[in-house]
């Protein structure tokens, strides 16, 4: 009996230390951040028929993606921080406002970034998709922000293999920038940017993939096999979808046979459809390794979509309107967030940082702009009526192309600033009345707050 009592210590002692560790692991959320390309409210058939703005294409059939917003919250006014690509990508994965570095730049290094203190909170991280923050320039690749491994195009990119795609008409990444900088052959090197994988090499020039079938469907793949090689620590994947931007190409027959006539926006939706079957793959391997419940999924645009894709908001990708920046916006956390709740609240790009850095245990960094959405996720504490958004999309400081909005107000201005235009999104919120001469006091005291925060941000 006294052979047995050391043994016995031993498996206590193990049986111990693996429920630590599964309890200090069950702490920590797998994070998964999925936003696809140029897709607006009407292209997701997540919006329920009593909106103001359901999907604009009758067959849009975004199954998956409703399965997600029957798991956690729709936030029905999620707005991006930028009008188009690159700001509110920055944005995203700094917490700040592009205005604080010139949305048209880089972001210097000097900017927290949510992958980078998630890697020192334990992380693994990997982004898989369209990356556009800079790299194609030959700097600040994904590597330097933070990210352990990438499968990624730097810019836009065809959805098929061609002769002209990466590593055939150029050898080296030297090459392609070279091209990239060219203004004659710029569009081509944009459209064909090489796809890189960073598992194959350390080497920018051995990374070039040159056979994946379908874009969309190579991503998707390579997020599952990411959740699969990290299923036993915490991860974080970014999944920035290159879909639906242009080049608008067919995806295969199985997604389009649908259609029985189909034109330029049923090729969309089903290039829309694509993303969705991952999002089905991404939850499916989750439940498959039991890592659903602890794991945040959120899935957002990032920016508005094409003018058929905002058929009831004013405007589309590149305006201030409501097409231009309120964009499809799911968070789901089965452990920690409601189910099947709908969020009216105006948030944006910029809490995504903070937010995720809570959650993970961290305390976000006093630099970043974007609030700790946490309790309110929760459902613990309540959206506040003065929450203010902003938006600057001036290229030059005598521009004030832009705007701002809470709960209820919406101001946009146009570039000379001398006109700007109020809209009561309660009542309107398709910004089809502009009520500026009924309600002055509200309007100057918008503006007035809009001219502090643009002091703020150092614009």
């Amino acid at each position: 009996m006294t052979k047995l009592i050391p043994i016995i210590s031993l498996v206590l002692t193990v049986l111990i230390s693996s429920a630590s560790a599964d309890q200090g692991r069950s702490k920590q959320p797998n994070i998964i951040l999925i936003m696809p390309d140029d897709v607006g409210v009407g292209n997701v058939s997540i919006l329920s028929t009593d909106t103001p703005y359901p999907a604009s294409v009758q067959e849009t059939n975004t199954i998956h993606l409703n399965e997600l917003a029957l798991r956690g919250i729709t936030c029905d006014q999620g707005y991006s921080a930028g009008n188009m690509c690159w700001p509110s990508r920055g944005a995203l994965l700094t917490g700040s406002y592009p205005q604080r570095w010139n949305s048209r730049v880089q972001v210097p290094r000097s900017f927290p970034r949510l992958p980078r203190v998630l890697q020192e909170l334990g992380y693994h991280t990997g982004i898989v998709g369209k990356w556009h923050n800079g790299a194609e320039k030959g700097n600040f690749p994904p590597t330097d922000w933070g990210f352990d491994e990438h499968f990624v195009t730097y810019t836009s990119h065809d959805y098929y293999e061609t002769k002209a795609g990466p590593g055939l008409q150029w050898e080296t990444m030297q090459q392609w920038r070279a091209t990239q900088k060219d203004q004659a052959t710029r569009p081509f090197a944009h459209r064909y940017a090489p796809l890189l994988d960073s598992r194959l090499s350390t080497d920018e020039n051995k990374q070039f993939v040159t056979e994946f079938g379908y874009l969309t469907s190579a991503f998707n793949r390579r997020a599952v096999d990411f959740i699969e090689d990290n299923k036993d620590r915490p991860f974080f994947l970014y999944l920035p979808h290159s879909a639906r931007h242009v080049p608008t190409q067919r995806p295969p027959q199985k997604y389009m046979k649908r259609f029985k006539e189909p034109g330029m926006e049923h090729v969309s939706t089903a290039m829309i459809d694509v993303v969705d079957e991952g999002i089905g793959q991404i939850q499916e391997k989750l439940q498959e390794l039991d890592l659903l419940d602890n794991t945040i999924i959120i899935f957002m645009g990032d920016n508005g979509g094409p003018h058929w894709a905002t058929k009831y908001l004013r405007g589309n990708k590149g305006q201030s309107y409501e097409g231009g920046i309120r964009i499809p916006f799911i968070v789901t956390w089965s452990a920690e967030f409601p189910k099947g709740w709908r969020l009216d609240a105006p948030i944006s790009h910029i809490d995504i940082a903070p937010t995720l850095i809570s959650a993970a245990g961290g305390t976000p960094p006093t630099e970043m702009d974007g609030r700790n959405l946490l309790d309110l996720l929760k459902g613990t504490t309540s959206a506040s009526e003065n929450d203010t958004l902003y938006w600057d999309n001036a290229i030059r400081k005598d521009q004030h192309d832009g705007g701002q909005v809470t709960h209820q107000w919406k101001v946009v201005l146009d570039k000379s600033g001398s006109q700007p235009q109020l809209f009561d999104l309660m009542s309107d919120p398709s910004e089809a009345t502009n009520i500026a001469a009924k309600y002055p006091t509200i309007l100057s005291n918008l503006l007035e707050g809009r001219s502090q925060w643009l002091e703020r941000v150092g614009k």
